[in-house]
């Protein structure tokens, strides 16, 4: 999986507002006060194409990640002021990830789509998911 890649690609954003960019195993050992704003790299899945060769292997491999967010909704009763923040961490991470290839052999990397995943604890988690796709030989 191409997860470090992708980490030092957001850690390198300019004018960053995350306070933590981190792997799975860092979204996973958040207790009750996650870290805000922050983002995590999660693998979510490879999905390969059909084997193009009689004698050996030839798939694409569709890779996808999740880009998740975490960003803080204390002292705001509207929600403007997270909706305002989570679109402006959402388009610094686009422009960074975008049309990026994480490596020489993967694609240029793609959106996929986002969602609201949680709201608790003062706290808002939104997932954007991306694509990039490679070719496994064999």
């Amino acid at each position: 999986m191409i997860v470090s890649e992708i980490i030092t690609k957001l850690k390198a954003i300019s004018d960053s507002p995350l306070k933590k960019v981190g792997g799975a195993l860092e979204f996973a050992g958040i207790q009750s006060q996650p870290p805000a704003p922050a983002a995590f790299v999660i693998p979510a899945s490879e999905n390969a194409g059909e084997n193009r060769r009689t004698n050996g292997v030839s798939q694409k491999v569709a890779t996808l990640f999740s880009v998740v967010l975490i960003l803080k909704t204390t002292n705001d009763k509207s929600g403007l002021s997270a909706e305002s923040s989570l679109e402006e961490i959402r388009g610094k991470i686009r422009e960074q990830l975008l049309g990026w290839q994480p490596t020489n052999e993967h694609t240029d990397i793609e959106f996929v789509r986002g969602e609201l995943v949680d709201i608790q604890a003062g706290r808002v988690f939104w997932r954007d998911e991306f694509k990039t796709e490679y070719l496994l030989t064999a």
